[in-house]
């Protein structure tokens, strides 16, 4: 599973990890839209393939190509104004394995974006920064507040909530728990299952997620990361990943480094 756009699809882009926001042509560089939480202004791009590995952005006719920034030494910005694909920036897109992407020119130089307002899109380094991760499009695009879902995970198995300790779990193949999903901000949700109670991250007991909260605080709110055109992960306050504990039973802990990606009905 990756966060890997397709290629040759239509996508909005967005910044990742730390920044959600999308990016939209003014009028011929790409900026970040003021509302964080709003595509609807997004500049939509095809991530157009080129060659066994290499990718273009195109939008309409034209496509993305490299304009230096006077007085400023190996710095150029994205320009979506040529007519001509052979003046095109060549991407290698890189998976990050934490649902975002990079774009790498074959220079070595990272696509990377500063937040500021009307700040383009840079070719600036080849350091490899959370400034370089992109998502195509936000997750939150997936899910809406209030909507009814069942999660289905790693082994083809659906989660279900343990009747005696509210505990959530790997458990059967066919059917499983329906959680209602509230939205509650910066590309994060709030899990609320069958018996009315919140899903909540115990830390104590090696970041099991129970259905035990009464109302939401930091503990049951969730970053929702993209794996994939219908795949997400759930990233935890502690800054880890809810994963199941297939030795023990199938428990969803949050305390992994990696992601698990998990698709929904």
């Amino acid at each position: 599973m990756n966060g890997n756009p397709v290629s040759n699809s239509t996508i909005v882009l967005s910044g990742a990890m730390n920044n959600n926001k999308y990016f939209k042509i003014n009028p011929t560089t790409l900026v970040p839209h003021s509302n964080a939480a709003n595509k609807d202004d997004a500049t939509p791009l095809t991530l157009k393939k080129v060659g066994s590995v290499e990718h273009v952005l195109q939008h309409g006719g034209k496509f993305g190509e490299a304009v230096a920034v006077p007085t400023q030494a190996n710095l150029h910005k994205l320009v979506m104004n040529t007519t001509n694909m052979a003046q095109a920036i060549r991407f290698t897109v890189e998976d990050n394995q934490d649902g975002s992407f990079s774009l790498k020119a074959g220079d070595g130089r990272y696509l990377e974006a500063e937040f500021a307002s009307d700040s383009p899109l840079l070719l600036k380094s080849t350091n490899h920064g959370d400034q370089t991760k992109f998502l195509w499009g936000t997750p939150s695009d997936f899910l809406s507040h209030g909507q009814n879902i069942s999660f289905f995970g790693t082994g083809q198995r659906y989660f279900v909530l343990d009747s005696n300790s509210s505990g959530v779990r790997i458990g059967s193949a066919t059917s499983g728990e329906t959680f209602t999903v509230e939205v509650v901000g910066n590309n994060r949700i709030a899990i609320k299952a069958s018996n009315g109670k919140y899903l909540a991250v115990d830390d104590s007991i090696h970041g099991r997620v129970f259905a035990n909260a009464d109302s939401v605080d930091d503990s049951g709110k969730f970053l929702l990361v993209q794996m994939g055109p219908d795949k997400l992960a759930l990233k935890g306050y502690n800054n880890k990943f809810l994963r199941p504990a297939y030795a023990s039973g199938g428990a969803w802990l949050c305390n992994s480094n990696n992601a698990e990606a998990y698709q929904f009905s």
